[in-house]
């Protein structure tokens, strides 16, 4: 498992946190692509509610694609206690009879759909309840013991009412950016986070994409 600690803030600028963490060690290891989330919950939405009373050990279930590559779909089980986190990747198939057709237009390219095929239920009582879309650059150390991600252009449309052929439209956007610090469980970063925090004058937070967005859609 490794740590996971955020700041969230609207007003920090992208190529100054650039030029911050290339002057402070770090280094762009990926080029910045879009993420595309597709979390499931039960109808009563109790991941939410655990996440939102501060529940120490509980997971989110999600399918995530990045870009366009609709065809790469991942399900993943992020597993949290506390500010600890690991996930689980795994490859499925979709039976046909038992998924829905997810039509969206393309963030990359204008005037293309995307048609998205994802299960009507996942652990037989998880259903699709929102999609989540950002932006993400992407830092890690010189060292490779510390990653930090700055996700930013937050989009979130509701899929309660997802019907066998539903297209998304109506996203509804955020200005908040998040910056996320990764790194195991044995490392001391309290130096850099006191550093960052500092600089652009942040403060550690607790900051869930799903909760956010099951907040601003419902």
């Amino acid at each position: 498992m490794r740590f996971e600690r955020k700041f969230i803030s609207k007003t920090i600028d992208n190529f100054d946190l650039n030029r911050f963490l290339i002057n402070n060690n770090f280094k762009n290891i990926y080029p910045s692509r879009f993420v595309n989330s597709i979390y499931y919950d039960t109808i009563y939405l109790c991941n939410y509610f655990e996440s939102v009373h501060g529940i120490a050990s509980r997971n989110k279930v999600r399918l995530r694609f990045y870009n366009d590559d609709v065809k790469s779909i991942i399900l993943e089980n992020k597993i949290k206690n506390s500010d600890l986190g690991i996930k689980n990747y795994k490859k499925f198939s979709i039976n046909r009879e038992g998924s829905f057709i997810l039509k969206m237009e393309s963030i990359i390219k204008k005037n293309k759909e995307l048609t998205i095929n994802i299960p009507k239920k996942i652990n037989n009582n998880l259903v699709p309840i929102l999609l989540v879309v950002y932006k993400r650059d992407y830092f890690e150390s010189i060292d490779n013991k510390l990653r930090i991600t700055l996700d930013y252009n937050l989009r979130f449309a509701s899929l309660i009412n997802i019907n066998q052929s539903n297209y998304i439209f109506n996203f509804l956007r955020s200005d908040i950016k998040v910056i996320e610090m990764k790194y195991s469980k044995n490392l001391n970063q309290e130096r850099i986070i006191s550093k960052l925090s500092n600089y652009f004058n942040l403060n550690l937070s607790r900051f869930s994409k799903y909760c956010t967005g099951i907040e601003m859609t419902f």
